[in-house]
């Protein structure tokens, strides 16, 4: 095997955008395939410390801080790469500058809740009108009802 001998490594992998920072990871020299799982410790601009599976994805701010932790079975550590005291730096590329009149998207999400219950009251509208399309007039069909006593006869 290529990897046999050398030692289990982490890499980064970077990749910039304009006021983002995507942040891979991959580990090597694993030929028993003891790492389960990449996790990504960050923060930004001296934050607070963020924790998630890798990739990562770093939107804003001007720095981040890095710390790679690649672990085992069982949750075991099984190497890292830069720690929370000294971790790993990168630049965010800043974002281009926009016209102050330039327009933003909204991101309220209220708008898209107005849209929902409007389509889904149309949808109940719709299914009463074609129930009561199709049940309107004349029935063929036996229904159940109360017993009724057409004659009665009494002998004595």
């Amino acid at each position: 095997r290529a990897s046999a001998g050398r030692p289990l490594a982490i890499q980064f992998a970077m990749t910039p955008g304009e006021g983002r920072l995507a942040i891979a990871a991959s580990a090597s020299g694993d030929p028993g395939g003891v790492v389960r799982e990449l996790r990504i410790d960050h923060r930004q601009d001296g934050g607070a410390w963020e924790t998630g599976p890798a990739p990562v994805e770093i939107v804003g701010g001007t720095s981040v801080d890095v710390v790679v932790t690649a672990i085992g079975p069982g949750g075991a550590i099984v190497a890292t790469e830069g720690t929370r005291e000294a971790p790993r730096s990168f630049d965010v590329p800043a974002a281009a500058q926009q016209p102050a009149d330039a327009q933003q998207p909204s991101s309220d999400p209220w708008p898209w809740v107005g849209v929902g219950i409007g389509v889904g009251v149309a949808a109940i509208i719709a299914v009463i009108v074609a129930i009561v399309l199709t049940t309107s007039g004349e029935s063929d069909r036996t229904q159940v009802g109360l017993p009724t006593i057409t004659a009665l006869t009494v002998r004595f």
